[in-house]
């Protein structure tokens, strides 16, 4: 092989090779991350849904009388 295929072939291999390895640190802070976005996802939802509640309530005009869902209240934790 010339001198270019054996310096692109370990120029990819050394890429792989970084590739493969994953820091604890970096585990960590990602996970850390998406805690904290699905809590602060979770938090919006339960200060926005009372006073959204055309979105968020089930839709008790289409369903019938005898299958109507109860209603929901208005507390941050009634969903």
């Amino acid at each position: 092989m010339s001198n270019a295929g054996d310096a692109t072939l370990d120029l990819v291999n050394e890429f792989n090779n970084k590739l493969n390895k994953v820091a604890p640190g970096a585990v960590g802070i990602q996970l850390a991350l998406m805690v904290v976005v699905g809590l602060a996802a979770l938090a919006a939802f339960s200060i926005l849904r009372p006073s959204n509640s055309n979105v968020y309530m089930p839709k008790v005009k289409y369903s019938e009388d005898e299958k109507r869902p109860p209603k929901i209240g208005k507390g941050i934790t009634d969903w």
